[in-house]
């Protein structure tokens, strides 16, 4: 049986130390830096409140998967891929929440942000989440937020691979718009770009509305 918990809760609970080790234990084969962020940074963003990570945890009392849950704005073009109810909604936000708008057609939204979703590649002894138990898990604790404070666009990166835009797409996302990340950080790349180990990394931007 598997059981969700606030990173936050996990703080309060043990010492540092002991949630480090645990953290440790994740691994994420097919993408490194989701791997870094759950050992290095969830902790530190989680007590700045930047986002907060969810851990599930399995009957073996082993890190089977996590995912990770922030407030951000978005820029949002109505003149791009969203119809129908997506971009109803998007409008709605503008106009209720005053959005700053950057052109006629560009509007600045707030949404909820599902940073990070992945489970353990690793060998476990107990039972893993699917991808589709971690976006329920996400919706759940983003229903009860929306329950306290509203809020009803959530949106999400996703990488350049069909497998998982296919994913998403059958979870209700749908693609809005793409950005490029540049390894080995997001800062302005340099003049001299092409004599570093610059890489870039094609994100589809995918939203949706609950």
């Amino acid at each position: 049986m598997l059981k969700v918990m606030n990173i936050l809760d996990l703080m309060e609970q043990i010492p540092k130390e002991a949630l480090d080790c645990f953290l440790s234990s994740f691994e994420c084969k097919q993408n490194r830096s989701i791997e870094y962020f759950l050992h290095h940074s969830a902790i530190s963003s989680a007590s700045q409140k930047f986002s907060i990570t969810y851990l599930v945890i399995n009957e073996n009392q082993e890190l089977a998967g996590f995912f990770t849950l922030a407030n951000k704005s978005i820029y949002f073009n109505c003149a791009g891929r969203v119809f129908g109810k997506t971009l109803r909604r998007v409008k709605q936000f503008r106009m209720k929440q005053t959005s700053a708008q950057q052109d006629d057609e560009t509007y600045l939204v707030p949404a909820y942000l599902i940073a990070q979703l992945a489970k353990n590649s690793g060998t476990l002894r107990g039972e893993k989440p699917t991808g589709s138990m971690l976006i329920d898990y996400s919706m759940q604790v983003l229903g009860n937020v929306q329950r306290q404070i509203g809020g009803g666009l959530i949106f999400l990166d996703c990488e350049d691979e069909a497998k998982l835009l296919a994913f998403y797409e059958r979870h209700r996302f749908m693609e809005f718009g793409t950005r490029l990340s540049f390894s080995p950080s997001e800062q302005k790349i340099p003049q001299n770009a092409l004599q570093t180990n610059y890489s870039s990394v094609l994100y589809h931007q995918m939203m949706r509305v609950f």
